[in-house]
């Protein structure tokens, strides 16, 4: 980057933040490059995606971008196309249903979680099972942070 003489940065400062392993006294270096750019120039938002289909990207929208992120026409309606139902993960691999949340119950993880590896890859095997091509499947962490207010119901 020295030696250009202008810069552009495309991503996004609300996707996956980056694994910081150690402690830094400068709270910088615990943000992406994109968090801390967008603290002086916000920058345009793109509001199609042609990656998701309605489901999840209502949720991404709702969640992280005001209302604003639509699917566009070519993707809305895409779902998981199975040539056999499965049978192991039948509840999570509905392809009526685009977003579902599964808790594996553990705690205080930071940058791996076995019990998670070893979930995800019998999900995989299930899914080649039933008929999914490799070049098909896409791991994606999402992080969800929930705040729960102490002090009453």
């Amino acid at each position: 980057m020295l030696a250009g003489a202008k810069y552009v940065f495309i991503g996004d400062h609300q996707q996956m933040p980056p694994i910081i392993a150690a402690e830094h006294p400068d709270p910088t270096h615990s943000e992406s490059i994109f968090e801390y750019l967008f603290a002086f120039a916000p920058g345009t938002r793109l509001n199609t995606t042609y990656r998701l289909n309605e489901g999840l990207a209502n949720f991404f929208s709702q969640r992280f971008y005001d209302g604003d992120l639509i699917s566009h026409k070519s993707a809305a309606s895409r779902s998981l196309n199975l040539a056999v139902p499965p049978s192991t993960f039948a509840d999570i691999l509905d392809p009526l249903c685009p977003s579902v949340f599964a808790d594996l119950a553990h705690l205080n993880t930071k940058t791996s979680e076995p019990s998670e590896a070893h979930y995800i890859a019998e999900m995989v095997a299930e899914l080649l099972a039933c008929g999914t091509l490799p070049i098909e499947i896409a791991i994606v962490p999402l992080f969800v942070l929930s705040v729960v207010k102490s002090g009453g119901p």
